[in-house]
């Protein structure tokens, strides 16, 4: 209603106008056609107003022109907070479709945070499932290596023990060479008073010759106990190398399982790892922040299994190198074995080849003299026991040697 006064605003301004001309110029035709006739009249008496009328309508005018340009004011500030009204309303318009599609963004999103919280939580219990079954694979790490442990300190004191048994054999060799030496200088010695005897009983007769026979027979019999005794020392070494060789084959086993479990238990530890990578970066991806809180414990323990494993292969490397230096004493204890053997073997030769020629010393004596003189009640291999070969003689035969032995030579 405002906006249409306002609109008439100059129009009726224009009529007024109008009105007050047609008024001046009516009045003042009217008093000269008055005065002119002299008819006094009503007009002639309005048209001492005319002037003040006219300054008067002078004023409304100018009054009227100002509240047109004030009304021209208003209607422009009108018609500016027409357009703000417009603008606001477009603006709440839109923002009421901003407000509407956030709705449907927040309504869609707190569904997809809800499927992902959900989804999260099954993340979390599949996480401390896997968490759990780490630590018990863990664990059971745990356990092979106190296991591992416990037989390499087994195998340690399987190897100290072999290196003692290898001391000692190699000691009793040096012994057996020892006493194996001098037995051949006896021998030799023997066989040196064989000569001077064959000499001299081309030129003797037989009767001063049983004291010769007898330090012969004496160093036999020393020759005869230095052979059991060798035989003994070289039967024990057998024994010795035999005892060896099961504990080397024992430890070389034991280390082989050992170092299978160690692999295994490597590579079980390594798969850990990477499982326990993979659930990080998954659990990462996921939720956006890393976890170490559930990793670090079980990180740590991998870390402590993997020094573990380490400290394990160097102690196995370490015995693998005390069994190579076990089998080359083994071997070289065999050597030392085989050459006492042959030693003896030929010792034994000796005092065959010994006995055959006091054989033969005697025949000869006996078809010189032209009478047989059976000294001894036995031969001096049978008295020697050079007739039986090994390390055990039965009850019979040792009952048969002491009667031997105990005879007294017939003169």
């Amino acid at each position: 209603m405002l906006g249409v006064e306002l609109s008439n605003l100059p129009y009726l301004y224009a009529k007024v106008n109008d009105l007050l001309n047609s008024v001046y110029t009516f009045g003042g035709g009217e008093a000269k056609r008055i005065s002119s006739y002299g008819v006094p009249s009503l007009w002639f008496g309005f048209a001492c107003y005319f002037p003040e009328l006219r300054a008067e309508s002078s004023l409304l005018k100018e009054h009227v022109e100002a509240q047109v340009k004030e009304l021209n004011q208003w209607k422009q500030r009108v018609e500016e907070l027409e357009e703000k009204e417009r603008v606001a309303n477009e603006n709440v318009e839109g923002l009421m479709l901003d407000i509407a599609a956030a709705e449907e963004e927040i309504t869609r999103w707190k569904g997809a945070a809800e499927q992902e919280a959900a989804a999260g939580k099954a993340v979390e219990q599949e996480f401390v499932a896997q968490l759990g079954a780490v630590r018990q694979d863990l664990e059971e790490a745990k356990q092979a290596i106190i296991e591992s442990e416990r037989k390499l300190k087994f195998k340690e004191e399987t190897a100290a023990a072999a290196m003692t048994a290898r001391d000692a054999a190699e000691k009793s060799l040096r012994l057996a060479d020892l006493r194996a030496s001098r037995l051949r200088d006896r021998v030799e010695e023997l066989t040196h008073q064989l000569e001077e005897l064959d000499i001299r009983d081309t030129s003797r007769t037989g009767l001063s010759r049983p004291r010769y026979l007898g330090a012969v027979r004496q160093d036999l019999e020393e020759a005869k106990q230095a052979i059991i005794e060798s035989e003994r020392k070289l039967k024990f070494k057998e024994e010795t190398a035999a005892a060896a060789m099961t504990a080397r084959d024992a430890a070389e086993k034991s280390l082989r399982l050992a170092d299978l479990r160690a692999s295994r238990l490597r590579d079980r530890v390594e798969e850990l790892t990477h499982q326990l990578e993979e659930l990080d970066i998954r659990d990462t991806s996921r939720t956006g922040l890393s976890r170490p809180r559930y990793l670090g414990a079980v990180r740590q323990d991998l870390e402590e299994a993997k020094q573990a494993i380490i400290e394990s292969e160097r102690k196995l490397k370490f015995k693998e190198e005390t069994a190579a230096a076990a089998m080359t004493a083994r071997d070289a204890a065999e050597k030392s074995l085989r050459l006492a053997d042959l030693r003896a073997s030929r010792l034994r030769d000796r005092v065959e080849e010994l006995t055959h020629q006091l054989e033969e010393l005697d025949i000869r004596d006996t078809s010189r003299t032209g009478l047989s003189r059976p000294r001894y009640v036995c031969w001096p291999w049978q008295w020697l026991g050079l007739d039986f070969v090994g390390s055990q003689r039965s009850d019979m035969q040792l009952e048969s040697a002491n009667e031997m032995e105990l005879s007294e030579p017939l003169l």
